[in-house]
């Protein structure tokens, strides 16, 4: 079916919720016109005209949603009135002075991940080091049960866990680590082993399995 844009445009309001001033100024009726396609004028700078619509509501130079995004709110504009965003326009110094806070931002996370990838060989004996040096995982025990778990390194830190029988056969795999994800992926790994051997009932507790 047919529809088209009726607005009142005579309507200007400011400080009124984006969804309410939306659906009282820009509503679809079943009326005849050429339009057919709603989300396309809404989402895109459109000016929506009609010659079998009484009346008519023309917005032009603006995108919508990024009128919604402006504090949550929706002034609306009348016709004729664009809306020009400046762009952001930074000196010499303010780009300088952020390149070099990127730059030290990421310095800093390599040596993070540096010594956390230390200390994560610090708690591994020499065949769980060969393991995570040749085939990116290291397989742990847990003292109490004797269950047998296959910590992965090379595919993050989410569901990287296989319990596997005597012969590597995977069993279950778990999914448990720390809800930083801004800590290095080897801190990650350090705690994963350490609870899995130490704390395994904890760990299970908390952790998903498919």
């Amino acid at each position: 079916m047919p529809i088209s844009f009726a607005t009142d445009s005579t309507e200007s309001s400011t400080g009124i919720g984006t969804w309410p001033l939306w659906n009282s100024i820009y509503s679809c009726t079943s009326t005849t016109a050429s339009i057919t396609d709603v989300w396309t004028p809404w989402n895109y700078q459109y000016s929506s005209t009609s010659a079998t619509v009484t009346t008519t509501t023309s917005v032009s130079d603006h995108y919508v949603w990024l009128r919604w995004n402006q504090a949550g709110r929706f002034e609306y504009v009348p016709m004729d009135a664009g809306v020009q965003v400046a762009p952001v326009v930074r000196n010499e110094a303010e780009i300088a002075a952020r390149r070099e806070l990127v730059q030290k931002t990421e310095e800093a996370a390599k040596v993070a991940r540096e010594k956390a990838r230390e200390l994560l060989l610090s708690v591994l004996d020499d065949k769980q080091r060969k393991e995570l040096d040749t085939l990116r995982y290291f397989t742990v025990m847990s003292e109490k049960s004797k269950r047998i778990y296959r910590i992965n390194t090379g595919m993050g830190v989410s569901r990287n866990i296989d319990e596997v029988n005597e012969k590597g056969v995977v069993i279950k795999r778990l999914c448990a680590h720390h809800s930083d994800y801004q800590i290095p992926d080897w801190d990650h790994f350090v705690s994963q082993k350490l609870m899995l051997e130490h704390a395994e009932e904890d760990f299970r507790k908390i952790a998903n399995f498919s």
